[in-house]
Order: structure tokens, then sequence, then C-alpha cells
């Protein structure tokens, strides 16, 4: 697959959220809060050999980039499900 394709692929995945209500997709931004402090965030590079993970090397940044935990490399649908757990719905009042 072009990576076009897989970039329109990508964005048709957001579009289709439910929790995307507007988006700007750039490729090269990580999981940020407004503070700019990481989430989360998933990595597949091999720096982290000598941590003996479990899922070497694809692994996730979890809450810091100290924070190096086991992890597959996940699809898209499921970050974004992961997301949608971390926010707060909008309010319907």
């Amino acid at each position: 697959m072009r990576i076009e394709a897989y970039f329109e692929q990508v964005r048709d995945t957001v579009a289709a959220c439910p929790a995307a209500q507007a988006f700007d997709i750039a490729y090269e931004e990580r999981s940020m809060d407004a503070a700019q402090h990481l989430i989360f965030r998933y990595d597949n590079t091999g720096h982290h050999r000598k941590l003996d993970l479990s899922t070497y090397p694809d692994h996730k940044h979890d809450g810091g980039e100290e924070t190096v935990v086991p992890s597959p490399g996940p699809r898209l649908p499921d970050v974004l499900t992961e997301i949608e757990a971390l926010i707060e719905p909008p309010s319907s009042a």
C-alpha cells in the first residue's frame, strides 16, 4: 500500500470516530495534554532492548517517556477507543 493511501485510510478512520468532532492530522505530533505532558504513545523502535519487553521492539510509553510497558502495535481504531476512554463526553446540557 502506498503511504498516501495509508494516510487516507487514517483520515477516514478518524473521521468515522464518534469522539472526533473536528480534527487536523499532523503525522509527527505525539499524544500530549494541554500542559504538553505525554499521555501515551506507541513505539516500535528498538531503543529499549535492555528492558527485555515481551513485545520487543513494540512498546508503549504510558504517562511519560520514562514509563515503558510491553504492548503490541495497536490498530488505529483501538487507539481511538483508548483515547475516548480518557476524555469526558461533551455535556448535553
